[in-house]
């Protein structure tokens, strides 16, 4: 019987779909466990300096991360500095004594005054830089607090710069791309007892993106932002620019109607054009 280009074109689809689905195992598709660049909308909300869907003349930026510097903790006085140790990292230990540094000036003391003079002025030391500690805990606490984010931020921009020369390397025989996900598709399925090699049952914890876009990383010359923006702007340098559908990462075993679809476009195949009832599911 006579077909029109279309049929064709639906029955290919389809039997690419099937055989892609064949060639892809759903246990690599696992978002929690990538060991590559992966953000979530959670990892992003609140931070300083990140900016999410930018809409500017001519552009649509889909995220922004401006260039930041760290900040230290608070200054201690000078007859304090010595004696307390402070970390410069805002998710490290909070500020503590120095002992050490307490029992190696009570010894250099011993050396030019009495034992009992020295354990005095130790003594009074002691308790003038245990009130310091007091006074100065909560001004570290509260640089901590906000300094967190901030490196934060910092670390999301350095990791993006990574990746932005990567991407424009392209020496790898498997380059990368990086791809916005939009929605995620997750859910557990039992696979087959042959799925692992060693006879035993498994379950497959899918976890990917319904839709990916791939994105450009593009640096600002002058302000040094980093921008994360679609492909219009750099459509020539990548294979396709328009969202994808990820079906085809999806197991067939867990599609059913899948190859009833495929069935369905064998007997269109067959048809005569303009003759195909979808509610009889025939011509």
């Amino acid at each position: 019987m006579p077909t029109t280009p279309q049929h064709g074109l639906l029955t290919k689809l389809l039997d690419y779909v099937v055989e892609q689905s064949k060639e892809i195992d759903p246990r690599a598709y696992v978002l929690t466990g990538a060991s590559d660049f992966r953000r979530f909308p959670k990892d992003l909300v609140g931070l300083p300096g990140v900016e999410l869907d930018r809409k500017v003349e001519g552009d649509h930026i889909w995220l922004q991360v401006a260039r930041l510097e760290s900040t230290s903790p608070p200054a201690l006085d000078e007859q304090s500095r010595a004696y307390i140790t402070v970390s410069g990292d805002p998710n490290g230990p909070a500020p503590v004594l120095n002992d050490t540094a307490l029992k190696h000036r009570l010894v250099t003391d011993q050396r030019s005054m009495s034992v009992e003079a020295a354990t005095a002025d130790d003594q009074r030391r002691r308790e003038r830089i245990g009130r310091a500690l007091v006074e100065y805990t909560p001004l570290w606490q509260a640089w901590a607090e906000g300094e967190k984010p901030r490196r934060r931020t910092i670390a999301l921009y350095g990791d993006l710069f990574m990746l932005k020369g990567r991407l424009e390397a392209e020496e790898s025989s498997t380059p990368s791309e990086l791809v916005w996900g939009m929605g995620v598709t997750a859910w557990k399925f039992p696979g087959s007892l042959a799925d692992n090699g060693n006879g035993k049952a498994v379950t497959v914890d899918y976890q990917y993106p319904l839709l990916t876009q791939v994105v450009e990383i593009d640096l600002d010359p002058q302000s040094h932002t980093i921008s994360v923006v679609g492909p219009a702007k750099f459509i020539s340098r990548r294979r396709r620019a328009a969202p994808d559908v990820q079906e085809q990462r999806v197991d067939t075993r867990t599609l059913r109607a899948l190859t009833a679809a495929t069935a369905s476009a064998k007997r269109l195949e067959q048809c005569p054009a303009g003759r195909w009832h979808a509610a009889a599911n025939g011509c």
